[in-house]
């Protein structure tokens, strides 16, 4: 897929192209395993406020397992690894981040709670990112007309 991100009277308009291939094996009634592997191509229209080229390919693989608990109820853990390659070597990184999603179909509503941690590496020794560890929490409920 190919997109722009245009920002009109500021800089740092952008295009992208990105592959996203994934599968989901239902291994049993309650147990499925799901897989996606995101490959995504950056191409900003100018340098960042050091000169230097901000272009960079990021690498993601996503892994989850969904249980079904009760005939409602769903536990899934979370697993997400992301590699981010700049054409200007010193700003790659890495992410690592577990979580756990916990999902209750309330009869055309799903009421959704989801904790994600994720730590943020420098991808080399020359790498000027900082080291990062975040903690995520949101409360979500979605409603598909469709269903």
């Amino acid at each position: 897929m190919y997109s722009r991100k245009e920002y009109f009277e500021q800089s740092g308009s952008y295009n992208y192209i990105y592959v996203y291939p994934d599968f989901t094996w239902k291994i049993t009634d309650k147990i499925k395993w799901f897989n996606g592997f995101k490959v995504k191509w950056y191409v900003y229209d100018e340098l960042d406020s050091y000169g230097e080229v901000k272009d960079y390919t990021s690498l993601q693989y996503k892994t989850n397992f969904t249980f079904k608990i009760i005939e409602d109820f769903e536990f899934i853990p979370l697993l997400e690894m992301l590699y981010e390659l700049y054409d200007n070597e010193e700003k790659s990184r890495q992410n690592y981040s577990l979580g756990i999603k916990l999902e209750y179909d309330l009869g055309g509503l799903v009421l959704s709670g989801k904790y994600k941690t994720t730590l943020r590496w420098p991808l080399t020794e020359d790498t000027i990112v900082e080291k990062r560890f975040d903690h995520e929490f949101g409360v979500s409920l979605t409603w598909d007309p469709n269903n």
